[in-house]
């Protein structure tokens, strides 16, 4: 996927289950936290790639009570009343979006492929989407859960690649900035 999508339609739980791996840092459960931390990358996976993203949870009578929508910037979070399945959902979505030729939807769900063939969108596999937004994010991947969902709200692209940058230098002083003992450390400097 490497021009950006129009729309992204991504089945939460399903991302999850098949996309994250333990090395991720997100734990393979339902609870509101995990769900929060998978928000906060996938908007900034949005801001980043400048797509609008929609992710659709399934909601179980035991869960704790929450909004059904929540907008964040670009991502727009969903959760499917109890006893709807979350993929019914992201077929609605799917078929009243004109063009359907710019929505990708990322789920290991039959009803991809019925989308496909039926009216052109495209599909991609949680554990292929989620190599994607690691990439994407440079190995920030997703040991950064737990930062504030709205972390990202309000910066554009640039900025937040900006901040992105600055600290994957990991504590390395920018060219030409003072040490500690006063001494400018350049180009020549190691």
């Amino acid at each position: 996927m490497s021009k950006a999508p129009g729309w992204l339609l991504i089945d939460g739980y399903d991302l999850l289950m098949r996309g994250v791996q333990a090395a991720d840092g997100l734990p393979r459960t339902r609870s509101r936290k995990v769900r929060e931390d998978l928000n906060s990358l996938l908007a900034r996976y949005a801001l980043m790639r400048d797509c609008r993203v929609t992710v659709v949870y399934e909601g179980r009578l035991d869960d704790e009570p929450e909004p059904a929508r929540r907008e964040i910037d670009r991502l727009v979070a969903l959760v499917t009343p109890p006893g709807r399945e979350a993929w019914k959902e992201i077929e609605r979505l799917a078929t009243a979006h004109v063009p359907p030729d710019d929505v990708v939807v990322v789920t290991s769900h039959r009803v991809a492929e019925e989308l496909e063939e039926k009216i052109g969108v495209h599909r991609i596999e949680p554990f292929e989407f989620f190599a994607q937004l690691r990439a994407l994010l440079g190995g920030e991947g997703a040991h950064s859960a737990g930062e504030p969902v709205q972390k990202y709200v309000g910066l554009d692209k640039d900025e937040v690649k900006m901040w992105r940058d600055l600290f994957l230098r990991r504590g390395r002083p920018a060219r030409g900035h003072r040490n500690q003992g006063g001494r400018t450390r350049g180009s020549g400097d190691r």
